[in-house]
């Protein structure tokens, strides 16, 4: 990945020129000492605690930031499900906004769903935010760029944990705009998902699915809409809200968890479980028994499917 230097000077410092070419007319933002803000950054990453470390002017000047040193024309915002992900993936989208790039709002989704939007729309970068751990309410900033991986520590994450630091922005001469996306992104990611499934359907299947995490429910919600579901032959049961474990943690070890999962599998008679829980990135697996199935093993399922459905492809797990 090429490096990305900002295009400012500040008190008389010289940065190295920028990689990519300015955009003509939207961005020249200068320089004027502010303030700072707490330590949030670990040298590999934008992590803390949410009104500590991680308070709403931080996320701003992060959204700033990253607007800045990656010359963003458009970003792909999004957050988990818990409302204070919602509230500080906000002030990133009003920092970024403030620097002249548009912010396409995904809402609440999944970090996959986040990432198909970058590459869908062809932006400059995407974060996300998320609960890191639900009992101490510690939040983790995730920056994407345009390949929709993790930007580079060096290259990337350090200059714009730098110019956050610094926390010294003024408006662009035209800001960006705020689009919400959220519903067409959804839209085409499950056409997406669905359009993989068609390569070889299945039996019917029968499957059992909270829907008390946001992220989750919009999703499911468009693929039932959308006649998805019924293209592949699923048929989806709601299930009451799950309660969270003890703690705030969710482990597939827990007893409370692993009862309800049981209790809900076998009573609507369904082949497989899916049970999302906040702060989680990916749900928990059960199948007709009420066992929980590790990830390892849906990937060892997912290639024998698709490897012998389509040879030319290959799977990178890691």
């Amino acid at each position: 990945m090429a490096r990305r230097t900002a295009s400012l000077a500040h008190e008389g410092e010289d940065l190295p020129p920028p990689d990519r070419a300015a955009r003509p007319g939207r961005r020249k933002a200068s320089l004027q000492a502010v303030e700072q803000f707490p330590p949030c950054f670990d040298g590999q990453r934008f992590r803390g605690h949410f009104d500590v470390e991680l308070d709403l002017p931080v996320m701003e000047s992060i959204g700033c930031a990253f607007a800045v040193a990656m010359n963003a024309r458009r970003v792909i915002v999004g957050h988990d499900g818990t409302s204070a992900a919602m509230a500080l993936s906000a002030r990133i989208s009003a920092g970024i906004i403030m620097q002249g790039a548009d912010v396409e709002d995904v809402g609440a989704t999944t970090i996959d769903e986040l990432r198909f939007a970058i590459l869908r729309r062809r932006a400059s970068g995407g974060i996300y935010v998320a609960v890191e751990d639900v009992a101490s309410t510690t939040h983790e900033i995730c920056c994407l760029g345009p390949d929709s991986q993790p930007v580079d520590v060096d290259d990337d994450l350090v200059p714009i944990a730098r110019l956050a630091e610094r926390n010294a922005f003024m408006p662009a001469i035209q800001i960006g705009a705020r689009i919400d996306t959220a519903a067409g992104t959804r839209h085409a990611f499950a056409e997406t998902l669905m359009e993989l499934a068609r390569v070889r359907r299945g039996p019917a299947c029968r499957m059992v699915m909270n829907r008390n995490i946001r992220p989750a429910a919009a999703l499911f919600q468009t693929l039932e809409q959308g006649g998805f579901l019924n293209a592949v032959g699923i048929e989806v049961v709601a299930w009451p809200t799950l309660s969270a474990s003890p703690g705030g943690r969710v482990a597939d070890g827990n007893p409370i968890i692993r009862a309800q999962i049981l209790q809900a599998v076998r009573d609507n008679e369904a082949d497989i479980g899916v049970f999302w829980f906040s702060g989680m990135r990916a749900p928990l697996i059960a199948d007709a028994n009420g066992s929980i199935v590790s990830h390892t093993n849906l990937m060892l399922a997912l290639a024998d499917r698709y490897m012998n459905s389509i040879p030319e492809n290959f799977i990178v797990y890691d």
